[in-house]
């Protein structure tokens, strides 16, 4: 199985405090730490950590981080052949309060300079791949580009449409799978999600443009699958949330492992279940997973 992320790639900078800051308030951190972050580059890690081959393309900055994001893609064994090294790299700001929950700034650097020439430049990563994850932190327009030129290939395309922004709708067309959170489907299909209901009218109405399967991410409330012929309800894993920085990049990696080791999709989505619970309960976006074969014994065990 052979992932390719096409992606954002940042350094977090992560803040511990009581409460997340309002606007005009002034408040201390208990502590402070610099992290590996990005939406692509946390579902690249966690895809490799249960055991995927992943090629990366993106870009990061000429710069200390930079640096030392290639050099643990290196530790890693992630390809990085794909990733262009100008400006500067990409950073997160991100609040992480007493419950887990978090409040992030992006400041985009070198990840909007990723570019339709940069997708046709590495077009031998995407010949190579199974299947294409991508997300909503480069350009939209090069979104669109590489969903076309991969399934020109016939390759399955993953998308990921986070953070919560306007896609065309030739390039929903022609994602096999599409894996928004409730504000992201919302803004796709333009319908209120408030519950599972909801959710479910507001897929289908996406599914009746063309894309393929939805899977909503509904944080502690679990996942909801859609496709023509059903729905499916799966619940969250009951866990003590210490940080949800990366949760829903841990459940989309853990879902497209899954369906690139040939799971079934609702095997799947359990298997991604029990990994982002897994995530939640440690600090950090990339935590160091343990292995696909530690998550198989309780899919299998349920």
């Amino acid at each position: 199985m052979n992932v390719l992320v096409i992606g954002s790639i940042n350094m977090d900078l992560v803040l511990s405090v009581k409460e997340i800051v309002k606007p005009g308030e002034t408040t201390s951190s208990t502590s402070y730490t610099t992290n590996f972050g990005g939406k692509g580059s946390n579902q690249a890690v966690a895809c490799r950590h249960l055991g995927a081959d992943v090629s990366f393309i993106g870009s990061v900055g000429a710069d200390e981080f930079g640096e030392a994001i290639l050099a643990n893609y290196d530790e890693l064994g992630i390809e990085s052949s794909g990733i262009a090294k100008e400006g500067q790299t990409g950073i997160a700001m991100i609040q992480v309060n007493e419950a887990g929950e978090n409040s992030i700034v992006l400041v985009p650097g070198a990840n909007h300079q990723v570019s339709k020439t940069d997708i046709d430049r590495h077009r031998p990563l995407i010949e190579a791949c199974d299947v294409v994850l991508m997300q909503l932190e480069i350009p939209i327009d090069t979104v669109g580009y590489a969903i076309h030129q991969a399934k020109a290939l016939n390759k399955k395309v993953v998308l990921n449409p986070a953070p919560a922004n306007e896609l065309s709708r030739e390039a929903l067309r022609q994602v096999d799978l599409l894996t928004p959170n409730e504000i992201e489907l919302a803004g796709l299909s333009g319908l209120p999600v408030h519950d599972l209901e909801h959710a479910e009218a507001a897929a289908k109405m996406l599914l009746n443009e063309g894309v393929g399967e939805i899977v909503v991410t509904l944080g502690r409330q679990g996942s909801l699958l859609v496709t023509k012929e059903e729905s499916f309800y799966l619940e969250a894993e009951e866990v003590k949330v210490v940080d949800t920085t990366g949760a829903g990049d841990a459940y989309n990696a853990a879902l497209v492992t899954g369906l690139s080791n040939g799971m079934p999709i609702k095997q799947a989505m359990k298997l991604a279940t029990l990994v982002a619970g897994y995530t939640v309960s440690v600090k950090g976006a990339q935590p160091k997973l343990p292995s696909m074969s530690y998550f198989l014994k309780q899919v299998e065990n349920d």
